[in-house]
């Protein structure tokens, strides 16, 4: 009948996704990035393109691991939450915003099209709203309350969504007096996008992967802003060029660091 069965974790009866077709969705495109990046750095070898080392790493971060943190980040959501996946229609407007605007940046880029960079970035920034949709949908739909399962992947789309943004004027040649453009740029990609999701991911779901639990549970809290905080701080650092806001920062992922071991 479609009363019991339909409502078991995995069982496909009524057209939904199983959380296998999250890791599906967008591993192969991300691993055809990955191919990408590897014909680039081929390229690369041949002929000392220097260009050619911005765009291998745009596919490497951007095209693959990024989109790899989207698919499994939303796998261990469904799966720690008891839910089902996020509607198929948004799974797909997820992969193909992502890929087409990490396509339209690279062209854009690559061509000196700022219309094209623009929309690229866009495109990035709407990826990014339909994969805190999905995160909210299971949420929303879940009988768990574990908050701190979805708080780590909220905020490292927050860091990811302003590092776009600082991407985008990056590729414009935008210069803002003495700010490290560059340099917020990467620590809100790297250590807020995939050092956040990473490390969040690790932390909110060690318990349930081993079957134990943490033994300082009231640690999740500190080691979340400690981590996050210390951050905001660094990219408020390299954009007002402040050597006292860096140590502060450094210091925070230090601490955040401690109590996560």
């Amino acid at each position: 009948s479609d009363g019991g069965e339909s409502m078991i974790p995995g069982i496909d009866r009524r057209g939904e996704l199983r959380p296998s077709d999250l890791l599906r969705a967008f591993f192969f495109p991300a691993f055809a990035m990955f191919g990408a990046a590897a014909i680039v750095a081929i390229a690369y070898v041949a002929t000392d393109f220097q260009s050619d080392r911005w765009l291998l790493l745009h596919l490497l971060l951007l095209g693959g691991v990024s989109q790899l943190v989207i698919g499994v980040g939303q796998f261990f959501t469904c799966a720690f939450l008891a839910t089902t996946p996020p509607p198929k229609k948004l799974i797909t407007a997820q992969a193909a915003t992502w890929n087409a605007a990490t396509i339209a940046v690279a062209i854009g880029v690559m061509a000196e099209l700022d219309p094209l960079v623009d929309a690229g970035a866009l495109g990035i920034l709407a990826g990014l709203a339909l994969f805190a949709a999905g995160l909210r949908d299971m949420q929303r739909r879940s009988l768990q309350t574990a908050r701190w399962a979805v708080r780590w992947l909220f905020a490292s789309t927050a860091a990811l969504a302003i590092g776009a943004i600082l991407g985008a004027l990056l590729a414009r040649g935008t210069q803002l007096d003495d700010a490290n453009l560059l340099g917020a740029h990467l620590v809100l990609n790297v250590l807020g996008w995939l050092g956040g999701a990473i490390v969040g991911t690790l932390h909110t779901f060690f318990p349930s992967l081993t079957g134990t639990r943490l033994r300082f549970e009231r640690l999740q809290g500190p080691t979340f802003f400690g981590w996050i905080g210390g951050v905001w701080i660094l990219a408020a650092a390299a954009l007002l060029g402040s050597d006292a806001l860096a140590v502060l920062g450094w210091a925070s992922l230090l601490l955040a660091g401690v109590l996560l071991a």
